[in-house]
């Protein structure tokens, strides 16, 4: 499985684009990646999406790497994994990205359509346990933070492609067979 996060322009995939990626192999967690590159040629850059990635917009339009250059080395990495299921937090956000970008670079979509996502796993877990699933704007509002809190666990989202990579693949490793799969995140209940 790869637990992949993106860092984007703003959040509409047809006129936003990626200027980061981080991800994690599941099975062999010390095989990661970590990209960041430049917005596509016309691609819009919402001044929101930069409060919370932390980019400016001078550091993306210097970026040195092109949005297809971080695509092929994306794709390049993912070649010998042998589960190429996705996983993630928001997965739905991050593959819609993804599978855009790959589309727009000129390359077909090979990873299906089933993904495993962090938060309903949280949703279950914090069900059977009796936590109150919180709401915003009527929908459940379980990031990150909430559960690493839930989990018992040190760190807070620092909304950097690979760091939430990593957060998100701890909290699969907890959920799904109940151990500690990084070593930085070793503290906290299992």
């Amino acid at each position: 499985m790869i637990v992949l996060d993106t860092e984007t322009t703003g959040v509409d995939p047809k006129k936003c684009s990626i200027v980061s990626i981080g991800a994690i192999e599941f099975e062999r967690p010390e095989n990661q990646f970590y990209g960041e590159c430049r917005p596509w040629e016309g691609a819009e850059i919402d001044p929101k999406a930069l409060q919370v990635n932390g980019f400016t917009e001078s550091q993306l339009v210097n970026q040195p790497k092109s949005h297809k250059q971080l695509i092929e080395e994306f794709l390049d990495w993912i070649k010998p994994i042998k589960n190429k299921t996705l996983a993630g937090q928001n997965v739905w956000f991050d593959v819609m990205f993804f599978k855009a970008s790959v589309i727009r670079e000129g390359y077909s979509w090979s990873f299906g359509n089933r993904y495993v996502d962090s938060h309903s796993l949280a949703y279950e877990h914090f069900s059977r346990a009796g936590k109150v699933i919180l709401k915003k704007e009527g929908s459940s509002d379980i990031n990150i933070d909430k559960i690493f809190e839930f989990l018992g666990i040190e760190g807070k989202s620092a909304h950097t492609a690979l760091e939430d990579a990593k957060m998100t693949a701890e909290i699969l490793s907890r959920f799904i067979y109940g151990k500690n799969l990084l070593p930085q995140y070793a503290g906290g209940k299992k």
